[in-house]
C-alpha cells in the first residue's frame, strides 16, 4: 500500500565549510545525509582554554515554515562542555537552537522563524571558556539541514520503483494552498492528463482524507506504470517527474510520480 504525507519540505544543505576555531576531520559534504559518514569537529587549546567554534552556510529557500534539522554524536566531556548549535543570519548575531548536553547520539528539530530565507550561517560552539579548563572535546555531525516547506512545490520526494506486491512506500508532497483534496492515481502515461494533455485518466484510487490510502486493485504482475498525484481543484502545477527507466520485472513495478492541474478522478476501475 501507499502512504502519503502532504508536506515535502526543500532542504538546504550546506555549502562549505567556515572554520573559525579547531580541527576538523572530513568536511561538510558528510552532513548531507544520515548515514554514519560524520564530519567531526574537535576544540583546540587557545589563551590557556580549550574552544570550538565551527560554521556553516546556507542557501535558504523561502516558505511558510522553516525547520533546523541536526543529527550528531558527542562524547563525554571532562570539563564540563556542552556543544550548542545556533543560526544566523548576519554571521555575527547567532541564536542558540539545540544543545547537545550529554554523551551519545543527539538529535533534534527545531521550528525557526517562518521568515528565515537566504543566506543562513549555522554555528557549532563550546559552551565552557573557563581559563585553565584546556581537555579538548569533539563531536560528531552525521546531518544538518534548514528545511523549507514551499508552495507549490517543486517535485515530489521520492519516485518509485522495484515495487514488489505488498511493499509499502511513501510519497510525499506540499500541499498546494488552493487544493482541498489529492487523487491519487495509476496507469499508463498517455491515459493521465500530465502536462494538461487530454486523455482518460486511469483510476487507482481517491484519496480525500491527503493522509492514507490502500491500494485495492493492483496492475499486472511485470507492468510499468505511473504515478500521478493531483490536486482535485487544480491546486498543484502541471508537470512531470523523474522517470525511473529500466524494465518491469514480475511481481515488481517501475513508476513515474508526477503531478497535473486541473481534472479530476472520483471513480476506481
Amino acid at each position: 500500500y501507499i502512504q502519503v504525507d502532504s508536506m515535502c519540505p526543500v532542504k538546504a544543505l550546506a555549502l562549505s565549510d567556515i572554520a573559525v576555531q579547531g580541527s576538523i576531520s572530513g568536511d561538510y559534504t558528510r552532513t548531507f545525509s544520515i548515514d554514519g559518514n560524520y564530519e567531526v569537529l574537535y576544540e583546540v587549546v587557545q589563551g590557556q582554554r580549550s574552544q570550538l567554534d565551527h560554521r556553516w552556510d546556507f542557501d535558504v529557500a523561502p516558505g511558510p515554515a522553516v525547520t533546523f534539522r541536526v543529527e550528531a554524536f558527542r562524547y563525554t566531556s571532562t570539563d564540563g562542555d556542552d556543544f550548542e548549535f545556533q543560526y544566523s543570519t548576519d554571521n555575527v548575531n547567532f541564536t542558540t537552537v539545540a544543545t547537545a548536553t550529554a554523551y551519545g547520539y543527539f538529535s533534534a528539530t527545531v521550528p525557526l522563524p517562518a521568515t528565515l530565507s537566504g543566506t543562513v550561517y549555522v554555528r557549532l560552539r563550546d559552551t565552557d571558556r573557563t581559563q585553565g579548563n584546556t581537555t579538548t572535546d569533539q563531536i560528531m555531525v552525521n546531518y544538518l539541514a534548514i528545511e523549507s516547506a514551499v508552495d507549490p512545490p517543486p517535485h515530489p520526494c521520492e519516485a518509485i520503483s522495484g515495487l514488489r506486491f505488498m511493499d509499502k512506500e511513501e510519497m510525499q508532497w506540499d500541499a498546494a494552498a488552493s487544493a482541498t483534496s489529492y487523487d491519487i492515481v495509476w496507469g499508463d502515461l498517455s491515459a493521465l492528463r500530465l502536462n494538461g494533455s487530454v486523455g482518460d485518466a486511469v483510476c487507482g484510487w481517491d484519496d480525500h482524507s491527503g493522509t492514507s490510502m490502500i491500494n485495492g486493485t493492483d496492475p499486472p504482475a511485470g507492468s510499468s506504470y505511473y504515478y500521478l498525484i493531483r490536486g482535485d481543484d487544480g491546486g498543484l502545477p502541471a508537470g512531470t517527474y523523474d522517470n525511473v527507466p529500466g524494465p518491469a520485472l514480475p511481481e515488481e513495478r517501475d513508476a513515474e510520480i508526477g503531478t497535473a492541474g486541473g481534472g479530476d478522478c472520483s471513480s476506481t476501475p
